[in-house]
């Protein structure tokens, strides 16, 4: 995954935006966008079986 000046996993991502944002809007508009990149890429049988909520509710 890319994005800006970000390149790893999508694991990696989420504990950079993690580490960068915290738990503020910005990392919930980050961590919406990966579980969306997650649903495009893996397809919705296999990502219902990944998904535990990653993203906190607002």
């Amino acid at each position: 995954m890319s994005c800006g000046c970000f390149l790893g996993t999508i694991a990696e991502f989420r504990a950079k935006v993690t580490d960068t944002h915290g738990n503020n809007k910005h990392a919930k508009m980050y961590n919406l966008a990966a579980d969306m990149a997650e649903l495009q890429i893996l397809g919705e049988e296999y990502f219902d079986k990944l998904n535990t909520n990653k993203s906190e509710p607002f």
